[in-house]
């Protein structure tokens, strides 16, 4: 067909938009349906035979008709079907999630801290206070520092101000956190205090010396009362209302060392040590505080024993009871029975034991009986299936503790501050003697802790690469 001039410019426009819609069709949309052969396509001249000549008539029509196709096909590109923008936002929306999960990612995190190392900076706050016997933890948010003393309950924020103060003597204080409630015990003395959000809701008194106390995040308190020659387990409501007590006796029973509540209050789990002559013993029982277990002899579910071990530590964790001892960790059973679903044997002392939500780590020290090599990695982390998640070796290493995802070792004054699968966080070379290094959730702040007085540290950028010790 012969075309002017003006008609060629509008070919050659209309052959381009083809083309780019073709292309964009082909490349984002399929399942468009196909043309039946010989029917001319959207924006194509229907063959003509040779000897069909059109007349003047029928070329200006047909210019029409291209013109109308070109601003639809220009049209098409501009506006694209809806059901072609609801494919395009999908995609879009699946690369944003594909990035925000990598920015937020152990990997992108490694990235960032390998290429800055961040040290921790002493600020001006400071908090003093009698010298003595004081622990420290942190509140469910991990933003309040609680600081426990002869003198009382203290709650600090990240700036160092006093939230709440409780006053309570005791000779020997002892604090628990579980959940949003924190227990206060006198140990060897007779007072208790349940504290949940900065407020006092039950005190309790014990006629006799306290050895030992737990508390769960149902508000149930488990205390362990000294007798003389025996022994009383006290459980109370958060309310104060006393819903069991067993006495056991150290001739048949042995001594407790240790006890535990799960998170809803329908198992209970404590550690006896037992002497029969020349042999020792470690008893762990595990008990049934439901209804159903009234119609079990001393609601008690099963016992494992282990010999010439002494289990110290107790945590629930669902169903299971992870336990460790001198010579081994391991995880109970304490649904309908008592057994040992998986046990490690040790070759060196734990020196150190912190246990988390979803982790614990050990500090391990000089070989146990029958292991001569040195320890190789002194600092492990592991999951409560016992797999490591991160070990390293720290020359004379002195010091561990952990809070929340953030853990702490150390030798000396020169700390680390690592995630729970060795991500390196911050380090500390400090001038002062501290008791105990608490990180607060924010991942900004550290509280030091040294005789009579708390001071703050930031976490800022420097220079200097940070290596494992």
């Amino acid at each position: 067909m012969k075309r002017s001039s003006g008609d060629g410019e509008n070919l050659e426009n209309r052959n381009w938009l083809e083309t780019a819609d073709d292309e964009f069709e082909q490349a984002f949309f399929e399942g468009e349906e196909e043309r039946p052969a010989g029917q001319p396509g959207e924006g194509e001249e229907p063959e003509i035979d040779a000897g069909q000549q059109p007349d003047a008539e029928e070329a200006a029509g047909e210019g029409e008709q291209e013109n109308a196709r070109e601003q639809e096909h220009t049209q098409k590109l501009k506006n694209p079907p809806k059901d072609k923008k609801k494919i395009l936002i999908g995609l879009t929306a699946i690369c944003l999630v594909a990035l925000f999960a990598f920015f937020f990612s152990d990997r992108f995190y490694n990235m960032i801290r390998g290429r800055s190392s961040y040290t921790l900076q002493q600020t001006d706050i400071e908090v003093t206070f009698a010298e003595g016997s004081t622990q420290v933890l942190l509140d469910e948010s991990g933003d309040t520092l609680v600081r426990c003393s002869q003198d009382g309950v203290q709650a600090l924020n990240e700036n160092g101000e006093v939230l709440w103060d409780i006053p309570f003597t005791m000779s020997s204080p002892y604090i628990l956190r579980a959940g949003d409630y924190m227990a206060v015990a006198d140990r060897l003395g007779t007072g208790v205090l349940l504290i949940q959000n900065g407020a006092v809701i039950t005190e309790l008194t014990m006629e006799n010396q306290i050895l030992l106390h737990c508390v769960n995040e149902a508000g149930n308190t488990a205390i362990v009362i000294d007798d003389g020659d025996s022994h009383s387990v006290n459980l109370y409501s958060p309310s104060g209302e006393l819903l069991m007590q067993r006495h056991t006796y150290a001739d048949t029973d042995g001594i407790p060392v240790a006890v535990a509540l799960n998170e809803d209050g329908s198992r209970m789990a404590t550690a006896y040590i037992y002497y029969t002559g020349s042999t020792l013993q470690s008893i762990v029982t595990i008990f049934d505080l439901t209804e159903n277990g009234s119609t079990l002899v001393d609601r008690i579910v099963g016992s494992i024993s282990f010999e010439n071990s002494v289990v110290s530590d107790l945590k629930f964790s669902g169903d299971e009871c992870f336990f460790a001892a001198s010579d081994r960790v391991g995880t109970l059973s304490a649904g309908s029975a008592c057994e040992v679903l998986w046990q490690q044997q040790l070759s060196y002392q734990m020196e150190s034991l912190v246990l988390q939500d979803s982790y614990f780590a050990v500090r391990y020290g000089e070989g146990l009986a029958g292991t001569v090599a040195p320890v190789t990695n002194n600092i492990v982390i592991y999951d409560y299936s016992g797999e490591v998640l991160y070990e390293t070796s720290v020359e004379d290493a002195t010091y561990l503790d952990a809070w929340g995802d953030t853990v702490i070792y150390g030798s000396g004054r020169l700390f680390y501050g690592i995630s729970e699968k060795g991500s390196p966080k911050w380090q500390m070379d400090s001038g002062e003697d501290y008791i105990r290094l608490v990180a607060f959730s924010s991942g900004d702040t550290v509280a030091a802790l040294r005789n009579g007085q708390i001071d703050y540290y930031d976490v800022a950028v420097n220079s200097v690469e940070v290596t494992d010790g």
